[in-house]
């Protein structure tokens, strides 16, 4: 005997109107991408920022990041916040720099590494110049 199954096919898929979805679920399908890439970035660069804590410097790092890749902004904005971003991630990167530049005691100018006091500068100012990369 052969069994013939009923021919069921699954229901039409109608489009959502993400705006009715109730808070959770609006994030859920809008932005939670967006937020888990930034997220994985942040984890994986682990960014620290001079003279701010961690805690600030991963939240500063998150909100470049989003900017910087918004699908909804211009092409132009989005350049204008990776730049940025890129800046907050080399003046992350002076500490760990200058944390193995700097291992022995004193060192003559002669005997240091070449572009070392221009990185010391950029890490001496970097508290000033927080809010011009944000």
């Amino acid at each position: 005997q052969i069994t013939v199954l009923p021919m069921k096919l699954p229901p039409l898929k109608q489009p959502l109107n993400i705006s009715s979805l109730p808070m959770l679920g609006y994030m859920e399908q809008s932005v939670a991408t967006t937020i888990i890439n930034g997220l994985t970035s942040v984890g994986c660069f682990k960014p620290k920022y001079p003279f701010i804590t961690a805690g600030q410097s991963a939240l500063i790092y998150l909100a470049l990041h989003l900017k910087a890749y918004n699908p909804r902004s211009s092409t132009y904005v989005r350049e204008k916040y990776r730049k940025k971003l890129q800046n907050f991630e080399q003046q992350c990167k002076l500490i760990s720099y200058l944390g193995h530049s700097m291992k022995t005691g004193y060192k003559e100018p002669e005997q240091r590494p070449m572009g070392f006091e221009l990185q010391m500068n950029s890490f001496l100012n970097s508290d000033k110049g927080l809010t011009e990369c944000i």
